[in-house]
C-alpha cells in the first residue's frame, strides 16, 4: 500500500512493506508483523493502538527476556540508545 496524505480512521491497517508519507492515522488498529519494514514519514497517530504480530513479537518478546536476564539489561538499554539516536542497528558489541 502506498499512501500520501491520507486520513485513516477506525479501520486496522498492516503496515509491514507500505509506505504511508503525510498521514493521520485516528483510532486505529496499526499492525506489524516484522516481514518487511514499512517506510514512514511525517504521519501523525491519535488515540491508535498498536499490534506486534510474529516476528515482530518474537523480536520483542526476546529483547524482554534479555533484558530481564543477567548481562541483557546493558544490550536492551544500548539497542534503545540506537533507536533513540536513529543509527542502524546491526551489530553491538557488549562490554
Amino acid at each position: 500500500m502506498i499512501a500520501l496524505n491520507q486520513r485513516f480512521e477506525d479501520l486496522t491497517l498492516t503496515l509491514d512493506g507500505g509506505t504511508f508519507h503525510g498521514c493521520t492515522f485516528v483510532r486505529c488498529r496499526l499492525r506489524f508483523g516484522g516481514l518487511a519494514l514499512p517506510e514512514l514519514g511525517g504521519n501523525k497517530f491519535e488515540a491508535c493502538e498498536w499490534d506486534f504480530i510474529g516476528p515482530a513479537r518474537d523480536t520483542l518478546a526476546f529483547m524482554q527476556v534479555l533484558y530481564h536476564d543477567h548481562g541483557g539489561t546493558s544490550l536492551v538499554e544500548q539497542l534503545f540508545g540506537l533507536v533513540r539516536d536513529r543509527q542502524p542497528i546491526a551489530r553491538i558489541a557488549v562490554d
